[in-house]
């Protein structure tokens, strides 16, 4: 589990970087799901549902 809380590290910072990067938000969903993290994945995937691209997650 260590490498995926690295990455989330890593994704965050990506995102100071960016502007609704939502290609980031997308890898820690699902990132999020594989930790069972069920509060941050809610939490991105609505952020996702609700972006300009109209994103559609598998629950």
């Amino acid at each position: 589990m260590g490498n995926l809380e690295s990455a989330l590290k890593t994704y965050s910072k990506c995102k100071d970087l960016t502007y609704n990067n939502i290609n980031v938000s997308i890898q820690e969903n699902l990132i999020y799901k594989k930790l069972n993290d069920s509060l941050n994945f809610d939490k991105t995937k609505e952020k996702i549902q609700n972006s300009k691209f109209n994103y559609t997650l598998k629950k």
